[in-house]
């Protein structure tokens, strides 16, 4: 179940800061490198097995809350389970805050009149020590008086101490269904071990979910301390490349045990006898961990939610820990019968497109994995992106067609079109597929503004072409350079976006001033990892085989076919240009990579021979976690007859060969090393096929001269 929690305040107010500490494992010091937060930034964050918080943090600059207000209020308030309104205690326009404020109370009572509202005063670190409690008690009564006829919450907070944990704390757990149950059984296992006091934590954030205590306690802000304080310890855990488990802390006057209780819950057991033996109490947490698990998955989980896995969920890792078995088994007429090529989440998280081999587009929903459309393409999809809003999804196909298409859309089947019916066709498309632009050679890749107003292609002919959209004959330039096929193409961050970056199998990514089709930088694949300058007559070079932007941190994911390294750039907007920042040294070849809301690094590997690893996560240091890929990195062998070539950059190259005879070559001589025998010819039908073939005189010329429209069509 996802719960929509919208986080508001004016821009400067610290909503990204205390964000990004509470949910992407940052600490106070780091914050201050964070940009501002543009526009909608959507993070998805799971609690407790299927609760998920789905975090709407908005920008707050004037432009941007006007719009909220205006043209997005429906978009932006509908459907809200909490609104967090942040407010800068050190504000010098505090009518225009409160103003916004009333502003988003009244846009939630018409659209979600049963929102829950809290209000952090934040940043009471700049305030004297001795004036803080009267300013926080007039701000209180102010919001109050203003928030009527609706209820608020109110918090004092600060990134510098634990009131940050407590006002989350609170936030999360009224999301948190049954949670007096929870309690309940808190409150049986505390008798039960005879414990002073056991605190439940959620596993990746540390917020505090429940407690029990048998014994008064002064320190009303413990638990929140605690929170602070072990959040930290793993931290520093990670950077010395150490994960945490578990601790056991001794004092005089008593004992305290943390250790994990479920996949999603972190337990402390606090004991007045500080001479009682670990053991006992391990054992007691041990015995509890199972009954806890099934409450969790019978409190929390719902089918659904689970659109693929490569482990049986019900099975234990080697800690011990387990997954709760919730499944997704889709109606058959949904299920994609062919490999996944592309696919494209919409800027909300919504929806999801997804393309396959098969040549059929599926749009599904996210919330609930149901498929809402399916469309049979005319040919199959190199590229899928939505526009702005989710309402069309815009795609790339192998022959250079861009298509515009609406998104809710009924189950269809493309027509097959030919010379005849295309021209009889003219002016009376299918409203729902409406063909934007063209390119002579096979589209590879393309992007959206963020604005919406222009559309970035490319194609195996080294072209980049910027046009409007959706009007695409009305082409603005063209950004030439490249000396190979060109693979990726990503915008920059940048407020208006100005810039953007492209890879290509010439060993190069460039950077570009796109509307002015003028190249700005042109960077080294090769200087980077240290490799010697391809040979003159080479007949291939490295290509680039994947781009992944991280808007937080203004750092671009560079990945090279078959390289076992990964490049990480800086972008430098001022002088617009990018620079070697780290190189990863990864266990396996990458095949794609992107970066969560969150600052997190997701790449997925072809593992080396003895490893099972299919993903690697790393955080904003660039430091390992295995934590968050246990599950999806435990699963067991299976034999196939064929492997699938997940490095397609073959069929781009211009060979003096076709690359299919190519591609057959390598995989018959794969399979024969596989067999053991590593100079095994090839089969006579494929002797003939090679023999038979008629290679050009002048083979360089033939290669870069442009196909007919008929050799277009075989290929």
């Amino acid at each position: 179940m996802k719960k929509k929690v919208l986080l508001m305040g004016k821009s400067g107010s610290g909503k990204t800061s205390m964000r990004s500490i509470i949910f992407s494992n940052y600490i106070a010091r780091d914050t201050r490198r964070l940009g501002a937060t543009i526009d909608v930034e959507h993070s998805h964050v799971r609690f407790l097995g299927n609760l998920v918080l789905n975090l709407w943090d908005c920008g707050g600059q004037e432009t941007f809350m006007e719009n909220y207000f205006a043209s997005q209020r429906d978009h932006i308030f509908k459907n809200v389970e909490v609104l967090i309104y942040v407010f800068d205690v050190e504000s010098r326009d505090v009518e225009k805050d409160m103003h916004y404020y009333q502003s988003c109370l009244e846009a939630i009572m018409t659209n979600s009149k049963d929102a829950k509202i809290f209000c952090l005063i934040h940043k009471m670190d700049l305030v004297q020590e001795d004036q803080r409690d009267k300013i926080y008690n007039e701000r209180v009564l102010e919001l109050q008086t203003r928030s009527l006829p609706l209820q608020v919450v109110t918090f004092r907070t600060s990134i510098w101490d634990e009131t940050l944990y407590k006002a989350w704390s609170s936030i999360v757990y009224s999301l948190i269904p049954n949670v007096q149950l929870l309690e309940s059984h808190l409150d049986n296992f505390c008798k039960i071990s005879e414990a002073d006091e056991i605190v439940l934590f959620e596993r990746m954030t540390f917020l505090v979910i429940a407690h029990s205590t048998r014994v008064d306690n002064g320190d009303v802000h413990r638990f929140e301390k605690i929170s602070n304080i072990i959040k930290q310890f793993k931290l520093s855990c990670s950077r010395t490349q150490g994960s945490f488990q578990s601790m056991e802390v001794r004092h005089s006057n008593f004992a305290g045990f943390i250790d994990y209780l479920t996949g999603n819950t972190y337990v402390m057991v606090i004991m007045s006898d500080p001479t009682i033996q670990s053991a006992a109490t391990l054992m007691n947490i041990s015995s509890a961990r199972k009954h806890f698990e099934k409450l969790e998955g019978a409190q929390f989980s719902k089918s659904g939610v689970i659109v693929s896995s490569t482990v049986d969920l019900e099975e234990r890792d080697s800690n011990g820990l387990q997954m709760h078995p919730i499944t997704n088994t889709p109606d058959a007429a949904q299920e994609n019968k062919a490999r996944v090529q592309v696919l494209a989440f919409s800027r909300d998280g919504a929806y999801l497109a997804t393309a396959a081999d098969d040549k059929v587009m599926k749009i599904w929903d996210t919330e609930s994995w149901k498929c809402l459309g399916t469309r049979t393409l005319i040919r199959r999809s190199n590229a899928l992106e939505f526009n702005k809003d989710g309402s069309h999804v815009v795609t790339a196909d192998k022959f250079g067609d861009i298509y515009n298409m609406v998104r809710d859309i009924p189950d269809v089947v493309a027509p097959v079109k030919t010379a005849e019916t295309s021209a009889d066709a003219e002016g009376d498309e299918d409203e729902g597929e409406q063909p934007i632009l063209g390119h002579v050679s096979m589209a590879t890749d393309l992007a959206l503004t963020k604005d919406n107003k222009y559309i970035i292609t490319a194609d195996r002919d080294e072209h980049i072409r910027v046009s409007q959209y959706p009007k695409g004959h009305n082409i603005e330039t063209y950004c030439l350079g490249h000396t190979s096929f060109v693979t990726n193409i990503k915008m920059l961050p940048g407020e208006p976006q100005k810039y953007l970056i492209s890879g290509a199998g010439d060993a190069t990514v460039r950077v570009w001033e796109f509307l002015k089709g003028q190249e700005v930088q042109t960077f080294g694949i090769r200087d980077a990892l240290g490799m010697p300058p391809a040979e003159p007559d080479a007949e291939e070079d490295v290509a680039v085989f994947s781009l992944a932007i991280c808007e937080k941190k203004n750092h671009i994911a560079v990945i090279m076919e078959k390289e076992s390294r990964l490049l990480i750039l800086q972008w430098n907007e001022p002088a617009a240009k990018v620079e070697l920042f780290k190189v990863l040294e990864l266990e396996g070849k990458p095949t794609s990579a992107d970066y969560d809301r969150s600052g997190n690094l997701w790449v997925t590997i072809v593992p080396e021979e003895g490893k099972n690893d299919l993903v690697a996560v790393y955080d904003n240091d660039y430091v390992q976690q295995e934590d968050l890929t246990k599950y999806i990195n435990t699963f067991g062998s299976k034999t196939v007859e064929t492997i699938p070539d997940l490095f397609n950059t073959e069929e781009l190259r211009k060979h003096t060969t076709d690359w299919r005879e190519l591609k057959k070559a390598r995989e018959e001589k794969e399979a024969a090393r596989l067999a053991g025998d590593p100079d095994a010819p090839l089969s006579k039908k494929r002797r003939k096929n090679k023999n038979s073939r008629k290679i050009p005189e002048n083979a360089a010329e033939a290669s870069s001269s442009p196909a007919t429209p008929s050799e277009q069509a075989q290929e």
